[in-house]
């Protein structure tokens, strides 16, 4: 992203999916076009996650779910 804020390119196919699939997978181009399905694609990137914070100016603080001593803080979330 720019300082202004604006987004500069990836509006088409190419740059919104190809490239977060090159970037995120490690794919090539080639086996983008000839070794997966595009129906496969399309299910894959429909499924992927994304998290977005709504919180304004309110820090944020990652939990990992792996760690043991975390599990009574994630209940309290759940129970919110």
């Amino acid at each position: 992203m720019s300082a202004s804020g604006r987004v500069i390119g990836g509006r088409s196919l190419w740059g919104n999916t190809f490239h977060l699939l090159m970037k995120e997978f490690g794919w090539t181009l080639d086996y983008i076009l000839w070794g997966i399905s595009f129906q496969n694609v399309q299910m894959l990137l429909s499924d992927t996650i994304d998290y977005f914070s709504d919180t304004k100016g309110n820090s944020t603080k990652t939990i990992s779910a792996d760690d043991e001593t975390n599990n009574e803080l994630i209940q309290q979330l759940f129970e919110k």
